[in-house]
């Protein structure tokens, strides 16, 4: 007897086929598995398998194939829910179509507990759920890798179902390209019951988009569990439209992967506790939503965070160095070695309190005379609202680097420019900054060499070697769209540079005026 593996066309002659099925070697038509589990779990019994459906073959690449988890679950007794179990001793298997979808958990559970299962589908993407009853995919040691065409790289997780779908990972990959709860509008009125994804620690879901597809007449509940596992950016995408998100107490880990993601969905605190969120790898993340409620830290180790929605709930967030914070929305203290820089060019960032010791270093645009205050993603210059009754920890040092960006075209002595930190607790806290490296750069014709948020300036010295800056802070009464609050703000003043030879005036003055004053105590 003979199998024809169909990617490479190469005739393997067996004697005795275990794990094989002899299939059609027959380009018109796509053959598929379907896994019924009505003895146990052994993957080589014929009873196991729908008549003619199985068993399956597995370690290769085979075209024009599918796998169906059927387990039929009615009946009086009802029959036995063995999962189809694929073990590291099924190797890399890749089930490739060109109709429908090459896997389709329908009812009962497939666990990838080893090994990588690969599907390469061209029409529809591999979906769970399609019945009244439970149906699950859990990856536990293994991966699921989904390498099809544009119209089937993604997972639909509850497709027309109203039973439970469930997609559990473990310890191992899940990787497609997005994850849809519900699959298209006009499906979704027959869904009901509950879709659940679970991300345990060990277990990675490399996606994009992970979304609902809302219609008004589906009672699906959606519900997505951060417990430790981490959402790696396969691509571009947005995580938003579930009715639940938790961050239970593993915590929620976001890497970005050197791209840009955002979540627009709410990160609840998980109902036995809540753990924080991690953003990890270089790229930007974005958080658009404010109702947040999840209490765990939020550490920011590489890349950019920007916070345009709230995690004040969260306590508090750290900026490793290297990695930046940013944004127009609000969070709880700021602490770490990283950099902050409000706003998206410019805007309002507010805090409860800075920690600097650790080297905190901050950047901010001002292109106005003063701020905007009550516009927050359009202030025109940015500002650091701190809100805390204790703003400042402790003083800035030299550790402290403050690039302030001067986006006008000219600067002269005389000129003042209100931003950078706002205290609501104070008038008066220049004893709180002064001992900061302050670095001072001016937008002027842009030709400059200088790069932030993609403009060019010149350093102060460049635009002008005679102008020096003096920072003070002074009252300011702003209005952040809640109310007036009568609080201080950094100035920043342009001055000139004495010439050399007025310095020796000046010096040669004062030092008569000492001698002056000693002369007349005696």
């Amino acid at each position: 007897m003979r199998l024809i593996s169909r990617k490479f066309g190469l005739a393997l002659s067996l004697g005795v086929i275990a794990l094989g099925f002899a299939q059609a070697a027959n380009a018109a038509t796509t053959y598929y598995y379907q896994w019924t589990g009505v003895t146990d779990s052994d993957l080589t019994k014929s009873t196991n398998w729908t008549t003619g459906r199985g068993p399956a073959t597995f370690n290769g690449t085979y075209d024009l194939t599918r796998l169906y988890v059927t387990v039929t679950q009615t009946g009086t007794p009802a029959p036995a829910k063995a999962p189809l179990i694929y073990t590291e001793a099924q190797g890399h298997t890749t089930y490739s179509t060109t109709a429908a979808r090459a896997l389709y958990v329908q009812q009962g559970e497939m666990q990838i507990n080893g090994g990588t299962f690969e599907t390469c589908g061209a029409v529809n993407p591999d979906a769970i759920g399609y019945s009244a009853y439970a149906a699950t995919l859990t990856i536990n040691g293994g991966n699921y890798l989904n390498t099809g065409a544009a119209a089937s790289n993604g997972f639909i997780v509850h497709y027309m179902n109203t039973g439970d779908s469930t997609l559990n990972v473990m310890n191992g990959t899940f990787a497609a390209n997005y994850i849809a709860f519900n699959a298209t509008a006009s499906n979704a009125p027959n869904s009901s019951g509950n879709a659940t994804v679970n991300l345990e620690n060990g277990g990675v879901i490399e996606t994009g988009a992970v979304y609902e597809v809302a219609n008004a007449t589906s009672t699906m509940v959606s519900t997505f569990n951060f417990n430790g596992g981490t959402l790696k950016a396969r691509v571009a995408g947005s995580f938003s439209g579930l009715d639940y998100a938790y961050v239970k107490t593993g915590g929620a880990i976001i890497d970005t992967n050197s791209l840009n993601y955002a979540i627009g969905q709410n990160l609840l605190a998980g109902t036995e506790g809540s753990g924080g969120l991690t953003k990890n790898g270089e790229g930007k993340l974005t958080i658009t939503s404010a109702g947040n409620t999840y209490t765990g830290a939020t550490a920011v180790n590489l890349g950019k965070l920007v916070v345009n929605g709230s995690i004040a709930a969260s306590s508090g967030v750290s900026v490793a160095a290297g990695a930046s914070l940013g944004g127009s929305g609000t969070v709880s203290v700021i602490s770490g070695a990283g950099s902050v820089g409000p706003g998206s060019s410019p805007g309002i960032l507010t805090a409860s309190s800075i920690d600097p010791s650790a080297g905190t270093d901050f950047a901010f645009e001002l292109t106005a005379a003063a701020p905007t205050y009550s516009s927050a993603t359009a202030s025109g210059n940015d500002v650091l609202h701190l809100t805390g009754a204790t703003p400042i920890a402790s003083a800035l040092t030299s550790e402290n680097v403050v690039d302030v960006y001067l986006g006008v075209a000219s600067v002269a002595a005389g000129d003042s420019f209100l931003g950078g930190f706002y205290e609501d607790a104070a008038t008066d806290f220049t004893s709180a900054i002064s001992g900061a490296s302050y670095n001072f750069f001016v937008l002027g014709d842009g030709a400059g060499t200088h790069a932030y948020n993609g403009t060019n300036y010149y350093t102060l010295g460049e635009y002008n070697s005679a102008l020096s800056v003096d920072v003070a802070t002074v009252a300011s009464t702003a209005d952040f769209a809640t109310g007036t609050v009568n609080g201080g703000v950094t100035q920043f003043t342009i001055a000139a540079v004495p010439e050399p030879a007025t310095a020796v005036m000046l010096l040669g003055g004062l030092l008569g005026l000492v001698a002056y004053a000693w002369r007349k105590r005696k």
